[in-house]
């Protein structure tokens, strides 16, 4: 299977020249980039959490009998499935393999017990950019 390229088109012309700004629209653009860097970093973490979802999903069910187990199980798939995701992203974004786990580990992490901040982050791009 081969990676896939996505590109985000984007246009020089967009991205103010700051030394033409003042003080006030100086603060406005920070501001601003800041907010696009949260939400390419939700965008990112979501790449990370759906796959390790995906491979999760791909795992054979668990049986009945086993069903109190099943959330333990669960557990240790996702750690399983992260560590091999994070295999598979770290040569892609030229990372030690240690540091993919953690950033892929942090991202199911934070959208599975904290969804409202990925939500959030995406929320206040988007709004931002009406």
């Amino acid at each position: 299977m081969g990676v896939v390229s996505y590109q985000l088109q984007w246009s020089v012309q967009d991205v103010p020249v700051v030394a033409d700004l003042d003080e006030d629209a100086l603060v406005g653009v920070a501001v601003e980039w800041e907010r696009i860097r949260a939400f390419v970093d939700a965008q990112q973490q979501a790449s990370f959490a759906e796959l390790v979802r995906r491979r999760v999903a791909a795992a054979t069910p668990l049986p009945i009998d086993q069903a109190p187990t099943y959330s333990g199980a669960v557990m240790e798939a996702q750690a399983r499935a992260a560590k091999w995701c994070a295999s598979e992203f770290a040569p892609a974004l030229r990372l030690a393999e240690i540091t993919a786990q953690h950033r892929v580990q942090d991202a199911v992490l934070l959208l599975d017990r904290y969804p409202a901040v990925w939500q959030g982050a995406c929320h206040d791009f988007c709004v931002s950019r009406r």
